[in-house]
């Protein structure tokens, strides 16, 4: 069976590696696919498997869209069918999702979500019907098309659906109106809960437990007979693992004292904005420094950075913090994969906001611990995924509201982990292997691809046709004129348009400056150049007078001395 896997980039196969080469050992073709280049280390996963898979696991870019006649009014059509499901009342206590929507939605849709009473169940599933209908009327794209005829793969994998910057849909469409298998991967745990509205369904869509199989039913209206649950398979490489590092060695490699035990730091990526993050370490460190329990007051701390903020860090010093450590690599590389291992196995517990994390180290069997704060409440209490991580088989974090109820938890631990690890292992248990602890999230995903493969030839569904087709065709046309532009525009559009025009008025007058800048220079190199002319003249003649007055004094001494010897 020949396997196409496409993802946003290649960084995303990262949560794949195990069944892709479950699938390359079992002998089926694999093609993956990234969308857009990325600068974390991504292409080194493909490259890794393509070589340890000569023959039967390839890599390269799937077609770009950005030369599409229709791709602005598809991203269009796209965030306008974000806006409308976040404008649901239930959405009202997560905030963030509409205001995160709302300045990539078009200001037609935003100016008529004021009039009174448009914001209603029947309007919203009246808009619904008509943007979906409406994505319907777009056209495969002829590019992705071909592709897959090239490639003439048997099923397609798509694990960027629900990534708002993807355009992955437009794959997916190309698949199934090509009668391929079809099957969307939901790549992490909060995929679901806040990303974009899965409206054009496969035949498949894999997730990991029945919490996501609720989401995809209740917030998606999926039907459950199109979902399998099939564990996490991103976290079967932390089961079983030993470490590269014993704890003595490990904690003389990041710089820590062996005799002590370390809390571990997870930092977390925090969809923006979001205040940061390494403030809120500091005040962490400094409340535990300060804290009556002198196990815990001398306690080990090891902070890893979220490889996408680490920017964040640069500026930041630990000098004047004992016993306080900064490390760690994106979990790509085998030796970078190890460290995380180890800075998660040897610590006493795990402690951050929210974030992935957590989950790999209840595999692993540390407890978990977070604050919840004003700060980051947008990411905690007002995160659907967040509350995977407290109430998912029985919650996996332990959790308070103030320092002083924290502190008083990390002594605890300190002083008997057990009590405190059974809540990681039952989450584990229930959310990351939901068919039993000794069964692979990897070997589930393969045999659900492989069973999809087998099954007959599915139906072709028909894009780009009827009445729809023809109302796409004429909002293109509008939306080329200089009204349509206007309505189509967002927010964010318009913010992105006044910082070039901007950049553009700072590059005038920078130029402007540089060559007034060029013009005075070359005045005072003229002035400068015309005072030392006239300087050189004056020395000149000055020079002359002098050879003329030493002459007539020569001249003169002659003469007298030719009078006296008269």
């Amino acid at each position: 069976m020949k396997i196409l896997f496409g993802a946003l980039h290649f960084a995303y196969f990262r949560n794949y590696e195990s069944v892709l080469c479950q699938l390359a050992e079992r002998g089926h073709e694999l093609v993956l696919t990234a969308d857009i280049f990325d600068s974390t280390g991504g292409q080194a996963i493909v490259e890794r498997l393509a070589a340890a898979y000569p023959g039967r696991v390839v890599w390269t870019y799937a077609p770009s869209l950005d030369d599409w006649a229709y791709i602005r009014l598809a991203r269009k059509l796209r965030r306008s069918l974000e806006w409308v499901r976040f404008a649901d009342p239930q959405y009202d206590p997560v905030p963030k999702y509409r205001t995160r929507t709302r300045v990539w939605t078009p200001r037609a849709l935003l100016d008529l979500f004021t009039w009174p009473g448009i914001n209603t169940a029947p309007v919203r599933r009246l808009l619904e019907w008509g943007l979906v209908r409406l994505e319907r009327g777009l056209p495969t794209y002829d590019a992705m098309d071909t592709f897959l005829a090239q490639h003439q793969p048997d099923v397609v994998v798509l694990a960027s659906v629900t990534n708002s910057e993807s355009m992955q849909l437009d794959h997916l469409k190309s698949a199934m109106a090509s009668g391929r298998h079809a099957s969307i991967s939901v790549w992490s745990w909060d995929h679901l809960s806040g990303k974009a509205w899965i409206r054009v369904v496969p035949e498949q869509i894999l997730v990991w437990n029945e919490t996501q199989k609720d989401e995809a039913v209740r917030l998606h209206g999926l039907d459950p007979a199109s979902i399998e649950v099939t564990g996490a398979q991103c976290y079967d490489q932390w089961f079983d693992r030993v470490p590269g590092l014993d704890r003595e060695a490990f904690c003389r490699d990041v710089g820590l004292d062996p005799s002590r035990p370390y809390l571990l730091w997870v930092c977390s990526v925090l969809s923006r904005p979001a205040p940061p993050e390494a403030p809120f370490v500091l005040e962490w460190i400094r409340r535990i420094r300060a804290c009556d329990d002198p196990r815990l007051r001398e306690v080990g701390i090891l902070i890893r950075p979220h490889p996408e903020r680490k920017r964040e860090w640069a500026e930041v010093s630990l000098e004047g913090l004992d016993n306080v450590a900064l490390r760690g690599a994106h979990p790509i590389s085998a030796e970078a994969r190890t460290e995380y291992f180890d800075s998660m196995y040897h610590s006493a517990a795990v402690v951050g906001i929210v974030t992935s994390a957590f989950v790999e180290a209840g595999v692993v069997g540390r407890p978990n611990f977070t604050i919840q704060t004003d700060t980051f409440r947008e990411h905690q209490a007002e995160s659907p995924h967040f509350h995977h991580l407290m109430q998912a088989a029985g919650g996996l974090l332990h959790s308070t509201t103030t320092f002083e109820a924290h502190l008083a938890q990390l002594s605890a631990v300190l002083a008997d982990p057990a009590p405190w690890v059974e809540k990681s292992r039952r989450f584990t248990e229930g959310f990351v292997r939901p068919h039993g602890l000794t069964v692979t999230g990897t070997s589930r995903f393969v045999a659900a691809l492989e069973r999809l493969g087998q099954r007959p030839a599915p139906r072709r569904p028909r894009f780009g046709l009827g009445g729809a087709r023809r109302v796409v065709e004429w909002l293109r046309r509008i939306m080329d004129t200089p009204r349509g532009r206007a309505l189509a525009s967002c927010e964010e559009e318009r913010r992105i348009e006044r910082l070039i025009a901007d950049r553009e008025v700072e590059e005038l007058q920078i130029k402007a400056r540089q060559q007034a800048e060029k013009a005075a220079r070359r005045e005072e190199i003229a002035r400068r150049d015309a005072a030392r002319l006239v300087e050189e003249q004056a020395i000149k003649a000055r020079k002359h007078a002098e050879r003329d007055a030493v002459k007539l004094e020569k001249r003169r001494a002659a003469d007298a001395a030719k009078k006296a010897g008269a």
